[in-house]
């Protein structure tokens, strides 16, 4: 199962739980200034930003009941060698005895859900003052610390169209250029 966060960096005030077009978004915490919020141990720089973090999930079946967001997307396990994994990263400075673990896999958002997606985004980007929020798809597994950014929305969604983003990266993600 796949935990899905997104971090509005920079809002102070969470609003309630909300959902829109199908996708539940629940604040983790309530306050921008509190820290840590969540996973603080295996993704202390998430935590330590200022802002409000979401969980997301699509609303009824597994999601609801367990807060997960697979549903959202289409997962493709064991169609990208570790060696592809090892090249996506190789420019950025990890810690080499973490095992990149199966778990870090190309996602694309389900077609059922890409609209509603997509104006959950823009809802987050508009809370931040900086409109600029860090998402993370997240299996649980010895995962190094690992963000990649900034990419505009736009893109970042093609992105996730053309199966470029992967499970347990953490993306920062603006409005535009």
């Amino acid at each position: 199962m796949f935990d899905v966060f997104v971090l509005s960096i920079g809002q102070k005030l969470a609003f309630r739980t909300k959902t829109h077009g199908g996708i539940t978004m629940l604040p983790v915490n309530h306050w921008g200034g509190k820290k840590p919020k969540y996973y603080h141990t295996l993704w202390p720089t998430l935590n330590g930003i200022h802002g409000i973090l979401y969980k997301i999930f699509p609303d009824g079946e597994l999601g609801e009941e367990f807060e997960c967001g697979d549903d959202l997307f289409q997962f493709f396990f064991g169609e990208y060698e570790h060696e592809d994994i090892q090249q996506t990263i190789s420019d950025f400075d990890y810690d080499k005895d973490i095992p990149l673990s199966s778990t870090i896999v190309p996602v694309m958002l389900a077609q059922e859900h890409e609209n509603a997606f997509s104006a959950v985004l823009d809802m987050l980007l508009s809370l931040s003052p900086i409109r600029k929020i860090m998402f993370l798809c997240r299996a649980q597994g010895p995962e190094p610390e690992i963000i990649f950014g900034c990419y505009p929305k736009d893109k970042f969604l093609f992105a996730m169209k053309e199966k470029r983003v992967r499970t347990n990266i953490c993306y920062i993600i603006s409005e535009s250029w």
